[in-house]
């Protein structure tokens, strides 16, 4: 698709360039121009029918040719560089939360915690293959359920780092509950980026993540988090899990931003709608309230500037258009940048994918695993669907902004190779969404 216009209910349209992410406000000449110029019309000829000077409707096609430009579309991943590597520390959990996918973070498996015998053997492999890791993310079920394991890959990062000149990160997602000194002075002394999960308002969150014995966990996660935040200015950003529960009490994306940064100051706030298989209570049945989300967030930072509300959604498409640039080509970073391996050192495209045996690569016990030809084929297989070249997705205008997730397709369509269409769509008017904000007088 070269050009995708957008209806507003202003004088002006908008005309937007997904090969550079471009945009326009036109009128109906302007759009009359643009048609023409890419049908390949004549530009005398289209300045007879238009009533322009050949000059007006050349510096139009300059306009258009640079605009119609295909982005190069290339991973960053190569063989030497790998952008994140997902370490399990834990197959367990301390919270029950109504939606999760992990099945209380235990997946599949029975409890149990990573040793360092294993998280060794993950250096040894990785880095066997690997140059440079951009990012250790560190996961469970709850990772801060095994410190000694957090403390002993920073460890072993700060080694492997310490005659680099680039610097692998180390992030960490968590529920907040097990938030402690010793965890806020390993965050000071090896810089690790947290990301909390929180599903506030309060009220909503003691709904959704309760704790094992089926208590609210709100005021806790509350009270570390901003012990946590006062001593080393993480987290940086805030998983919110978006429920049908939400919507059903009227509790919209701006209830919660507000709520976040009321409680924690101006901080990253990545939304995602629950998913999961259609009937669940807590799964989101539409994804109208991210769409919503958009206009809410405009408007309050039209009453309150200084605030900077925002959310993933809205923040990655502003940050495409405004820097003229894309994802890669493909629909997410599973298997493709992204590796994960679970406590017993079992290798998977993507966290969400752990114990299920399609997607099993192999174990990094076994002998030069990311080698092997399992290997190989499946991740091969894998970027096959994975690629954004696919039917449904290469005539979608919104592709090179769009970052899907292979596994809410999974978990919403029961096949990872189909498109959740709700979430498509949700995506496509979330970018007319912020067009006609960042185009608005």
């Amino acid at each position: 698709m070269k050009v995708h216009y957008v209806k507003t209910n202003k004088d002006y349209d908008i005309a937007f360039f997904p090969e550079s992410n471009r945009f326009f406000r036109i009128n109906e000449k302007a759009k009359r121009i643009i048609e023409a110029l890419i049908k390949n019309d004549s530009l005398e000829e289209i300045a007879n029918r238009e009533d322009e000077s050949v000059g007006v409707i050349e510096h139009y096609s300059d306009i258009v040719n640079e605009c119609i430009n295909p982005f190069s579309c290339n991973s960053k991943t190569t063989n030497k560089t790998l952008n994140r590597l997902v370490i399990h520390l834990a197959n367990g959990c301390n919270l029950r939360c109504m939606y999760c996918y992990a099945n209380g973070g235990t997946y599949h498996s029975d409890q149990a915690l990573i040793t360092n015998e294993t998280i060794d053997r993950i250096f040894t492999v990785f880095y066997e293959k690997f140059d440079f890791i951009e990012t250790i993310q560190l996961f469970g079920g709850e990772p801060l359920m095994n410190m000694n394991a957090i403390e002993y890959v920073c460890q072993k990062v700060e080694e492997i780092c310490k005659n680099q000149e680039q610097k692998t990160k180390v992030g960490l997602v968590t529920n907040g509950t097990l938030i402690n000194d010793h965890f806020i002075e390993m965050v000071k002394r090896y810089n690790i980026l947290v990301t909390l999960s929180y599903d506030g308002d309060k009220d909503v969150n003691d709904i959704l993540r309760k704790d094992i014995y089926g208590n609210g966990t709100s005021n806790l996660i509350l009270k570390n988090a901003k012990k946590l935040k006062d001593e080393t200015g993480q987290p940086n950003t805030v998983e919110v899990t978006y429920t049908q529960y939400h919507y059903n009490h009227n509790i919209t994306l701006i209830d919660i931003i507000k709520h976040i940064y009321n409680e924690l100051g101006t901080i990253g706030i990545h939304c995602v709608p629950a998913g999961g298989s259609e009937g669940e209570e807590y799964i989101l049945k539409e994804y109208d309230p991210m769409v919503k989300g958009i206009d809410d967030i405009f408007k309050a930072n039209k009453l309150e500037p200084d605030r900077n509300y925002s959310y993933s959604f809205a923040q990655r498409v502003i940050n495409g258009l405004a820097l003229k640039s894309h994802g890669k080509s493909s629909i997410c970073d599973a298997g493709d940048g992204t590796i994960s391996v679970s406590v017993d050192g079992t290798i998977y495209p993507c966290f969400m994918l752990t114990d299920i045996d399609e997607y099993r690569l192999g174990n990094i016990y076994d002998e030069n695993p990311l080698n092997s030809e399992k290997f190989i084929d499946i991740i091969s297989l894998f970027s096959k669907v994975n690629s954004k070249n696919n039917e449904e997705c290469i005539n979608c205008f919104a592709k090179n902004l769009c970052s899907g997730c292979l596994g809410l397709n999974l978990m919403n369509t029961s096949r990872i190779d189909c498109l959740d269409k709700k979430y498509c769509n949700m995506f496509r008017q979330i970018v007319e969404e912020v067009l006609k904000k960042m185009s608005s007088k």
